[in-house]
């Protein structure tokens, strides 16, 4: 799926977040990477879900 995407990603997570975990951003900016995809990832500390 990652493959298929034709713009840049960006992405606010929280380091709080029930639901997505801090590997899964991980997971995702690894994917990101291995398919040399142009991204901007931010982690916000102590922020939940939906912040």
């Amino acid at each position: 799926m990652i493959s298929a995407v034709s713009c840049p990603v960006f992405g606010a997570f929280g380091e709080g977040d029930h639901i997505i975990s801090l590997d899964d951003v991980l997971r995702f900016r690894n994917c990101l990477e291995a398919n040399k995809k142009s991204y901007d990832i931010h982690t916000y500390r102590g922020a939940p879900h939906g912040w």
